[in-house]
């Protein structure tokens, strides 16, 4: 009994110790974050007028009529999303009747890639 009278004594000492640290500490502060300044890059330039009308014409450029597919036409095609239409790539039969040499699936290496040359 002595051993379990000491163990709550000691439990007890060390919740009130524990409760006196708690009172002592302080209160977290929220953490703020600084405003970050906007980049201006043009922030110090100055410049007269006829100086600044070369670039400005380059912007926006008189005379020029608007053409609204240009972006079409000019741009480089991107990467498209997950792949064609279902059924849209020939299934192995489709190429043996076509003529085309289709080696099985499941024996493929590395080497037998599309773009690989045969060794």
């Amino acid at each position: 009994m002595s051993d379990n009278d000491e163990l709550v004594k000691r439990i007890a000492n060390l919740e009130a110790e524990l409760a006196g640290l708690k009172a002592q500490l302080k209160p977290r502060e929220e953490f703020v974050p600084k405003p970050m300044p906007r980049y201006d890059p043009t922030e110090a330039m100055s410049a007269s007028g006829p100086a600044l009308k070369g670039m400005v014409d380059l912007v926006n450029p008189k005379d020029v009529k608007f053409d609204r597919s240009a972006w079409a036409r000019n741009s480089y095609p991107q990467p498209g999303g997950f792949g064609g239409p279902p059924g849209s790539k020939p299934t192995p039969e489709v190429r043996k009747s076509e003529g085309q040499v289709v080696k099985d699936g499941r024996y493929m290496s590395v080497t037998d890639g599309l773009w690989s040359k045969p060794k």
